[in-house]
């Protein structure tokens, strides 16, 4: 599995345990991005690992073809002097190094591989982060807005009973009023 799979299961493994344990929403979101953003940054350690690795390698590579074509040219300066015996033991020198070239070609090609797909799992993570804090912002406008439409509610609803209340009470009044009224008409007339 690579890292990157790796990063997101974890991710993922921790957006649902903090959702059944019913965390705020918004604060899974921003530590769930700042913990992406912490492993991003040891993938870029790994990426700038892997490059020192590479650059060592090719170094390496370097000096040892420096040293094979030396001994290269020694034999050759060797054969033509006429000298055979040194030119073959110039030969025999130059064999370690041109198996040395062959095995850190291959580390090199190895290297260049691992670079290359760490690389691509940190352009990954970057925009899978990009795209976090963006749902992130959707989320708090969406959480802000249905708060208010909430409060909102919530206000007319109180005005609503408010307004209601204070006429059942106007009503009562009234109705008492004229209770009033009619019984004190009723002991006028006798």
């Amino acid at each position: 599995m690579s890292f990157l799979g790796r990063i997101w299961r974890s991710i993922s493994q921790r957006i649902d345990n903090s959702i059944r344990e019913k965390e705020d929403p918004e604060t899974i979101l921003v530590e769930t991005i700042l913990e992406t953003e912490e492993q991003l940054v040891e993938l870029r350690r790994a990426v700038a690992g892997a490059i020192a690795a590479q650059r060592n390698i090719a170094r390496q590579l370097d000096k040892d073809r420096a040293k094979a074509k030396q001994w290269h040219d020694r034999a050759r300066l060797a054969l033509q002097g006429g000298n055979e015996k040194l030119a073959k033991e110039a030969l025999q020198r130059r064999q370690p190094y041109q198996n040395s070239v062959q095995k850190l070609q291959n580390e090199i090609d190895k290297q260049k591989e691992i670079v290359s797909r760490i690389k691509q799992d940190l352009l990954a993570l970057e925009t899978k982060i990009g795209l976090a804090k963006v749902e992130k912002n959707t989320y708090l406008i969406r959480a802000k807005s249905a708060f208010l439409r909430q409060k909102k509610s919530q206000s007319i609803y109180e005005s609503d009973s408010a307004s209601i209340l204070s006429e059942i009470e106007a009503r009562a009044i009234e109705s008492e009023a004229y209770s009033q009224l009619i019984s004190n008409k009723d002991y006028d007339e006798y």
